[in-house]
């Protein structure tokens, strides 16, 4: 700045910057402020100018320190650093236009000037500018080889390009600049975990913080790290950590919020949420999220204007996409399902764009092979509702025909994971791997048929799939709707469930199975301790119930149950007890439909067998409109209860309908409202009818080809011969009919 002091008054600046620097030093800004505002008043000066907008700048308001960095470029209009300066406040208040005028400003005056460049940069990166930040990241580079921020700040970008090698080169440059730096060692942590060595990373991030306990991202990152590796109460203390030092950063407060998800602390989750959205709504990608946690605790209050927004979001161009599982308990209809599906999987397919790898299969054989490689990839080989229908499958696979390999993207130690780990031939753990090493691992098993069990549902292997490490490529059970990916070949699914209307609202063919897609093993309860008056259910009581999670309820549903209880006298309504908070909405819920509340009995949670056992003592079990209930409808018709369900148009609300049609219980199947309310009152009424119901389904169900796993496997494995057969011959039909 000397450049701007006239020679005649630059002892006085000199002396009255002192002054303000020794103010600064002392904690006392404000003082600094006023002093430095008065001198300004009585003797305007560039130099005065441009410190008092630096300290406003540092004191976290823009405006102010434009205001004054305007004035001083009026004062002083050749000088590089006041409009580099003026670019970062106007970056400070968003108003990005103005701040890349001002940076260009400031490299016109001085093009040497390697902070204007890193400004400059800075600027273009929020307007979404990639390769141009880039450019002017590497020119300050040339100026300036050991410029830290430069290094560091173009690593950031390398990292989020996946250009790992290059982020990598770049952080350890930085580290060479200075082995002290908590930024670059977070860098590394990223990149780690990126490549699967979890260990290296949180041994990364835990440095950077030895280094800096306040590095925001470094504790964030760590925290994510940790509530992906399931170690989620160490993930939720950092997180408080970190919000202690930042309580409205979005992004925390977010990643916050998911994790007491996977807590089960569902009213917490949501108030982050909350928080989360209301701090910028114009982070539009948080919302399904946040309506995602009201139906967690059953909140209503603003249901029909949420959906309305969803829906509007689905429509809206650019932006983030949102995730086609937050339509599932919505009024989406198929056509905006797809769209949706489509656009989120090119999100995804654009994360594995710069690994420029796709996996090479041309040199096929003509003939067909005698024995198929199939491969099943999932994150949910465990206790878990996948992990208890994919067992029942695996378990009667033909091994003499074909060789099944497992690739889990997420390993739980648990009796379901090492039951279903005993009837693979081969079962290799790939969530320490990256996405390019793990396409890599199932690549050289040389699968024929790879088989996704997880579709859009948390901790998807879509990314793996999109390298098309197998020829062939299919969807089944996990997800259930179409994926949008033009790297799935197949929607394995049935008739019931995709019926002709549906086919071209999937992206995918479909393999079209003759009894239901679901998976289900049929077993023998045994439990004499169980009984009504230990779940504190009356025995001359008709007892409706749902066991789905509270995510999968709606009002309208919840609205018809309450019809159907107040016209039957002494029947009552059983439901999954979840949080407090669900609890209380429901309760309030029913008392505005006017239901007394000791009319919903909550039951607390129990294993599986318990459960079943329990599951007797109900009477008829009601089924959800919008999203059916999928395993929890299988578990009733095991414990020998009729379910009734309402056939819709979409896949979520066809689950039920293609449950029951392989049960042979089409009578609990209905076309609409009324029919469905009607026959779930005069169930209730007619005492004898529903004995005959139950004694039906405790009789046929369980010879039924819903319960037969021979069966389905059976026709699953002439659906992967067809498959290969359409491969081999490079024919790809609308649908294989089994």
């Amino acid at each position: 700045m000397k450049n701007i002091i006239k020679e005649n008054d630059s002892k006085d600046i000199e002396n009255i910057l002192a002054i303000c620097i020794n103010h600064l030093n002392n904690n006392q800004a404000a003082r600094s402020i006023k002093f430095l505002e008065n001198q300004i008043t009585t003797s305007p000066h560039p130099k005065l100018s441009f410190t008092l907008g630096n300290i406003y700048l540092a004191q976290g308001n823009p405006q102010k320190s434009i205001k004054y960095l305007l004035e001083a470029s009026k004062q002083a209009p050749n000088v590089a650093e006041i409009y580099n300066n003026l670019s970062n406040a106007y970056l400070s208040d968003n108003n990005y236009e103005r701040s890349e005028v001002s940076a260009i400003k400031c490299l016109e005056i001085n093009d040497n000037f390697a902070e204007g460049w890193v400004t400059l940069a800075n600027v273009r990166l929020k307007l979404k500018k990639v390769n141009e930040s880039i450019n002017a990241l590497t020119r300050a580079l040339r100026i300036n080889p050991v410029m830290y921020e430069a290094l560091i700040n173009l690593a950031n970008i390398y990292f989020d390009k996946n250009e790992i090698n290059k982020s990598l080169e770049l952080y350890k440059r930085a580290i060479i600049i200075n082995n002290k730096s908590d930024d670059a060692y977070n860098g590394l942590g990223l990149i780690n975990s990126a490549m699967g060595k979890i260990e290296d990373a949180i041994e990364n991030f835990r440095y950077a913080l030895k280094i800096n306990p306040k590095n925001i991202n470094a504790l964030g990152n760590l925290a994510t790290t940790y509530a992906k590796n399931d170690k989620i109460e160490d993930a939720i203390l950092l997180y408080r950590d970190a919000l202690s030092l930042q309580p409205e950063n979005i992004n925390l407060l977010s990643n916050f919020a998911f994790t007491l998800q996977d807590a089960g602390r569902f009213e917490e989750a949501n108030k982050n949420f909350k928080k989360a959205f209301l701090l910028n709504k114009n982070e539009s990608h948080l919302f399904p999220y946040l309506i995602n946690s009201e139906m967690e605790i059953c909140n209503w209050k603003n249901y029909s204007f949420n959906m309305e927004k969803l829906l509007e979001l689905t429509n809206k161009k650019g932006g983030e996409p949102i995730p086609p599982f937050s339509l599932a308990n919505s009024l989406a209809n198929p056509k905006t399902r797809l769209e949706v599906a489509v656009n989120f999987t090119k999100k995804i397919e654009n994360n594995i764009l710069p690994f420029k790898k796709k996996f090479n299969h041309r040199n096929k054989t003509t003939k067909p092979k005698t024995k198929l490689n199939i491969g099943y990839i999932s994150p949910d080989f465990r206790d878990h509702s996948l992990g208890q229908s994919f067992l029942a499958v695996i378990k009667t696979h033909n091994k003499e025909k074909f060789n099944f390999h497992g690739f889990a993207t997420k390993v739980s130690n648990d009796l379901i994971t090492d039951e279903i780990i005993e009837h693979f031939n081969s079962f290799q753990n790939i969530s320490t791997l990256n996405t390019v090493e793990a396409a890599k691992a199932i690549y050289n098993q040389k699968i024929d048929i790879l088989i996704d069990l997880a579709g859009h549902t948390k901790n998807t292997p879509l990314e793996i799939l999109s390298l098309k490490p197998a020829p062939i490529q299919a969807h089944y059970l996990g997800y259930g709707s179409t994926i949008g990916s033009k790297n799935i070949d197949w929607l394995i699914t049935d008739k019931i469930h995709t019926p002709v209307e549906l086919y071209d609202f999937c992206s995918e063919s479909l393999v079209l199975l003759p009894n239901s897609f679901m998976s289900a093993e049929y077993l023998e309860i045994k439990n004499n301790k169980i009984s009504r008056d230990i779940e504190k259910l009356s025995e001359k009581s008709i007892v409706y119930a749902n066991f789905n999670s509270p995510n999968k309820l709606d009002p309208k549903s919840f609205e018809t149950w309450m019809k159907v209880l107040k016209n039957v006298p002494n029947s009552v309504l059983w439901l999954k007890m979840t949080s407090k908070q669900a609890q209380r909405n429901l309760v309030q819920e029913a008392e505005m439909l006017g239901v007394k509340a000791d009319r919903l009995i909550f039951a607390d949670r129990k294993n599986k067998k318990e459960h079943l056992a329990r599951l007797k003592l109900a009477d008829i079990c009601l089924d959800n409109f919008l999203h059916n209930g999928g395993v929890t409808t299988i578990d009733a018709l095991n414990a020998g209860i009729p379910v009734i369900t309402l056939k819709g148009k979409n896949h979520t609300q066809r689950t039920g309908a293609s449950i029951l049609s392989a049960a042979g219980l089409h009578s609990c199947i209905k076309n609409d409202k009324i029919e469905y309310t009607n026959f779930c009152i005069e169930l209730g009424l007619k005492k004898l009818r529903l004995k005959k119901l139950k004694a039906r389904v405790k009789e046929k169900v369980k010879h039924s080809a819903l319960f037969d796993n021979h069966l389905l496997s059976k026709n699953l494995e002439f659906g992967f011969e067809e498959m290969y057969k359409c491969w081999l011959n490079e024919n790809k039909p609308k649908f294989i009919k089994i």
